[in-house]
């Protein structure tokens, strides 16, 4: 699966891409992410990986996306939080639906 990340900037309360902000790897402690503000000062930033799956429309879902589910024959039988599990998604292919939004910009939007 290919490593893309995007990263909440809160300051400016929108969704940042891979080539908009930095992004470091500690050995121990994994990926992080962060930015230079415009007065030189370093701030972290909540990063989101792609989990490998996309939705209907082709978009791809990151961790903290909220999708529908659906049962196969296009009935929306619920919703779910886009959460890796190590390196992968417990969700099959099939029964990802449209991407509602993310716990950021929607935070109000419940999942299961």
């Amino acid at each position: 699966m290919e490593k893309e990340f995007r990263a909440w900037d809160s300051d400016n309360e929108k969704m940042l891409f891979t080539e908009e902000f930095q992004i470091y790897y500690e050995k121990d402690n994994g990926f992080h992410s962060g930015k230079t503000a415009d007065n030189g000062e370093w701030g972290e930033m909540p990063i989101m990986q792609y989990v490998g799956l996309r939705c209907l429309d082709g978009n791809k879902i990151f961790e903290g996306d909220v999708f529908e589910v659906t049962d196969g024959d296009g009935w929306v039988v619920g919703k779910m939080l886009a959460k890796l599990d190590g390196e992968t998604l417990s969700v099959d292919q099939r029964i990802v639906g449209h991407i509602l939004g993310n716990i950021y910009e929607t935070p109000t939007i419940e999942h299961v």
